[in-house]
């Protein structure tokens, strides 16, 4: 899910959470080829929304694993 260019939210699982560890890993092959064209495209803003949607994250509950979209979600904005 792409919530605009600052912010992007992965799906990692059978419930509608981003896992930190997994958001990362599911995104980390895709690296390479925005790195390599050295300019700004769809692919690095949905990237680096995902950096800036985990560290707000983290800023909320450094000792969750994974995150609702917002705060509706069950267990808050939190698992």
């Amino acid at each position: 899910v792409v919530a605009g260019r600052d912010d992007s939210f992965v799906i990692t699982g059978d419930i509608d959470a981003m896992w930190l560890r997994d958001s990362t890993f599911q995104v980390l092959p895709y690296v390479r080829y925005f790195l390599k064209q050295g300019k700004r495209t769809e692919l690095s803003d949905a990237v680096c929304g995902l950096v800036r949607r985990q560290a707000r994250s983290v800023l909320i509950d450094r000792y969750a694993n994974a995150f609702n979209l917002d705060a509706r979600g069950s267990g808050g904005p939190h698992q």
